[in-house]
């Protein structure tokens, strides 16, 4: 008695909470589990529950049933006794709430089914004791339901009814209240909080009805009925024909095939294309089940197919032939048996056709048959690429049924692909074939494949048709991915042996691609196996280059790196390890040859003495050791190198996890020796700038000398690739603007007091800042600035003048209130900078074209009207620039005005 009384307490302290989420109902629904742990029935609760479940107020039925769902949602199974009590809780539910469930507004109905389904996944075995009355109750709950979130939640109970229950008895009507829905159609509006969409109904349904094979004798007739006039049926017959099986499926294989032949071979959609020829797969694999001895439906089915396909396949250079060869696939992907029945059925009358044709357009589309045969056996029998697929692991010991006509098959691709006369469309055919045949899994020999790499390698060196050489490069760099040891062999040698040894060897005239070739190593040398052979022929080669200093030896030696570089970069993004293993190969040679040259009177003879081959070297040494993922500790005085040595020096103390113990090693050893160099005016100039570059790097503070020190600004604040997230810097959240907000007002205020030779320097400084700082920031700073930008554009500095209008360019689109303010001081400068002057070169005459451009689209019409008939007048001279992308750029602004 004083059990039922607090469970009836716990109840109705729930029933009166007005927050669905607060920790009280929590606190309620816990104390409920726990009386049902210590012995309360569920009954208990259900009756507790009596008067709420059966109110008329909607929202009081809701709640109630939402409680009952809360507790049953955190019932273990193993606490819940398989007695009477939860047998008979469904039809409790039912009692108290009145039999018809699609009376109930649909909160109601949306707490039952959820109860229900809670019941079905969690108490799965206490349910199976009723069985049909279950079933036939669950039928009656959601028959009628029309709400998107109760289908969903329905359907999926409905599946797992019938994977759990027998169903036998009542098959018929739990099709007709499921088919009923379909093809079911749902656009969710706008504002749906719930996320339901269109294709989750569709597919949740299309489960339910491919879940049995009780359904097929209802179900195919409707389906076929319907495919005429709904897409959704072909998709329900793809999910469904495995299911209901052949017996089911071979009376209506004549409607079937006649329609989604016409389907596939009349598509105008791309998907209904594809879900046809899906379709039709499906078909081929449910004709196949009945095992090798039985084939009889399988093939009259194929035949029919095969026949209907060659007529239109007569003429493969038409339209017709593409769908016909995807069906031709679709089928052979199906099965072994099907596979089989449709090589030998057509790929012989295919390379007869193929040898006996003259017409160019004609071969290709038979090779492009060819090469949809070959994808359906990758797909079914594996491939070298994926031998692990489900098709794959089942037929991965069947003979293939290529293997017969594969000396035939590597003939007519080989012929198409060396034919120099042919046109492209079908050596490429030639070339994806042979590449596909490569892929499949144990079928062609090593020596087999060693012939096409060396095609391929033939076309790679001697073509200069990039249309062609492209593609081959692509299918060998994927071809080295999986046949590594091979392109070892065959291709890697004779790739790196037409690399010349220096430079120099190229004014003779025996090597005229090694661009080309040096792209093409870098491709091929991704594996692990090939990038070890691959390091010491390029060590190799940078020796030989050292000397002596010339163009040719310079841009080779850069050519040679930069494509080591990619690699490198490549293998980083694909997460290979083996870089690591190179670290101390690769970097000391590179700084050896960096450093060598200094120590030689003659050090100006090194290709190695060039800046572009250092900044190479420090871009490859970064991408090393961001595969290692430590730092560098380098110091050198090296003066040569100070491009690369200071980035590296940044970023050393960058990672410099102690701070007291770096601001004092900075200040003290560090920027205290820089500032006593800078501070020197004794000292060489070209040492003081090397100082002042190197403080750039490791102050990251305000720089004040010249020139130089304005452009220092770009530096500290600019993007770096060394000094980036990306190169495992630290970077601080909101460095940007702090930096602005610290600079800025230093920059207006030493401005106004220095004189006029000094005053650009703050201009470069301040140029940079604000190109290298978010819009947002910029733009609040911007009406004090205004009149420092206007002043930049009067100054003889070209590259000034240029990012000066970039900026200007930006703030009509943000702030276009500030523009029309100074409107009268802008146009005319503008203008003046449209004009071909020595100062003005073509990318400041282009960059205040395009600014003007941005005027009418932003500034108001009754500002610009009085610089109308000025502003198109002046872009007239415009049209007569010297160079034509500055006409081009006048004639767009000049129509816009």
């Amino acid at each position: 008695f004083f059990m039922k009384m607090k469970m009836e307490r716990l109840v109705r302290s729930y029933m009166i909470t007005t927050n669905d989420s607060s920790q009280e109902i929590d606190s309620i629904v816990s104390s409920i589990v726990t009386e049902v742990h210590n012995g309360q029935s569920l009954l208990s609760l259900v009756k507790s529950l009596g008067e709420f479940l059966t109110s008329e107020d909607s929202v009081i039925r809701a709640k109630g049933t939402r409680l009952l769902s809360s507790v049953l949602s955190e019932c273990p199974q193993e606490q819940i006794n398989n007695s009477a009590g939860i047998v008979q809780l469904p039809f409790r539910i039912h009692d108290n709430i009145g039999l018809n469930v699609q009376s109930l507004q649909q909160i109601v109905r949306h707490e039952v089914l959820q109860t229900l389904d809670i019941l079905l996944r969690d108490h799965i075995h206490a349910l199976k004791q009723l069985e049909s009355e279950f079933v036939a109750g669950y039928i009656q709950s959601m028959d009628g339901e029309k709400d998107p979130r109760n289908l969903l939640l329905a359907f999926s109970s409905i599946k797992l009814i019938i994977q759990e229950f027998d169903i036998s008895s009542q098959a018929e009507s739990l099709f007709e209240v499921t088919f009923c829905y379909f093809p079911i159609t749902f656009k969710p509006p706008p504002d749906d909080p719930y996320g339901i969409t269109s294709d989750d109904l569709k597919v949740a349904l299309r489960e339910c009805l491919s879940a049995t094979p009780l359904f097929a004798k209802f179900a195919m007739p409707l389906l076929v009925e319907k495919l005429a006039s709904d897409s959704n049926s072909m998709e329900a017959l793809k999910a469904c024909a495995p299911v209901y099986g052949l017996s089911t499926i071979v009376p209506h294989l004549e409607v079937l095939w006649d329609y989604l032949k016409d389907e596939i071979i009349n598509a105008t959609n791309d998907s209904f294309e594809l879900i046809a020829l899906e379709a039709i797969q499906s078909i081929t694999e449910t004709l196949s089940v009945d095992g090798i001895e039985n084939l009889d439906h399988l093939q009259q089915f194929l035949k029919n197919v095969v026949t209907g396909c060659l007529v239109n396949l007569k003429t493969p250079e038409l339209k017709l032939a593409k769908p016909c060869g995807k069906i031709l696939k679709y089928c052979a992907i199906a099965s072994d048996p099907a596979c089989n029945i449709i090589i030998s059925a057509t790929l012989n009358n295919f390379i007869i056709q193929y040898r006996t044709s003259d017409l160019a357009t004609q071969k290709k589309g038979i090779l492009e048959i060819l090469v949809e045969l070959i994808a359906a056996v990758r797909c079914l029998y594996g491939s070298v690429e994926n031998s692990s697929t489900i098709k794959g692991v089942k037929y991965q010991n069947f003979v293939m049924p290529l293997t017969p006509y594969k000396d035939e098959m590597l003939e007519v691709f080989s012929s198409a692909l060396l034919g120099i006369n042919e046109y492209n469309e079908l050596r490429l055919c030639g070339l994806r074939g042979l590449h596909d045949m490569i892929l499949l899994d144990k079928f062609l020999s090593d020596s087999e494949i060693g012939l096409i790499l060396q095609y391929f390698n033939k076309i790679i060196i001697d073509e200069q048709d990039q249309g062609i050489t492209s593609p081959a490069l692509e299918y060998l760099g994927n071809i080295a991915h999986y046949k590594p040891k091979i392109v070892l062999d065959v291709t890697f040698p004779i790739f790196v042996s037409k690399l010349p040894n220096t430079g120099d060897a190229i004014d003779k005239g025996s090597y005229t691609n090694y661009n080309k070739i040096l792209n093409s190593v870098s491709k091929i040398s991704v594996e692990p196996i090939l990038f070890e052979a691959l390091v010491p022929e390029i060590l190799a080669k940078l020796n030989n280059a050292l000397s002596p200093l010339s163009s040719t030896n310079c841009d080779y030696t850069e050519a040679i790196l930069q494509a080591f570089h990619t690699l490198l970069l490549k293998k980083l993004s694909l997460g290979h390890a083996d870089i690591s293993h190179y670290v101390n190969i690769i970097i000391p040679h590179l700084l050896a040859k960096c450093i060598e040259p200094t120590l030689s009177s003659d050090c100006e003879y090194s290709v190695f003495y060039d800046l572009r081959i250092i900044r190479v070297v420090a871009g490859m040494i970064s991408t090393i050791t961001k595969s290692l993922n430590t730092r560098i500790c380098l110091s050198t005085t090296n003066e040569i190198q100070q491009d690369s040595l200071a980035q590296l020096a940044a970023s050393i103390l960058n990672k410099w996890d102690r701070e007291p113990e770096l601001m004092q090693f900075t200040r003290e050893q560090v920027l205290g020796e820089l500032l006593d160099q800078l501070s020197s005016t004794s000292g060489l100039e070209t040492t003081r700038r090397k100082s002042l570059y190197l403080f750039f790097w490791v102050s990251y503070s305000d720089p004040t000398l010249g020139k130089q020190s304005a452009e220092g600004i770009g530096i500290i604040i600019g993007e770096n690739e060394i000094l980036s997230r990306q190169g495992f810097a630290i970077v601080k959240i909101l460095y940007k603007q702090r930096f602005f907000n610290y600079c800025v007002p230093i920059i207006i205020e030493r401005f106004k007091s220095s004189d006029d030779d000094t005053k650009h320097n703050y201009l470069i400084a301040l140029s940079y800042l604000l190109r290298n700082v978010p819009k947002q920031v910029l733009m609040g700073d911007l009406p004090s600035l205004f009149p420092l930008l206007i002043y930049s554009l009067s100054l003889a500095d070209s590259n000034l003048r240029a990012s000066t209008i970039d900026i200007f360019y930006m703030i009509p689109f943000d702030a276009p209130h500030i523009i029309s303010e100074h409107i009268s001081s802008l146009v005319p400068l503008l203008l003046s900078l449209t004009q071909m002057t020595d100062i003005n070169t073509m990318k400041v005459r282009i960059s205040a074209l395009q600014c003007l451009g941005t005027f009418p689209d932003t500034i108001p019409y009754d500002v610009l009207y009085p610089f109308k008939a000025k502003v198109i007048k002046e872009l007239g001279k415009s049209l007569d620039d010297k160079k034509r992308l500055v006409r081009k750029e006048a004639v767009d602004c000049r129509s816009k005005w």
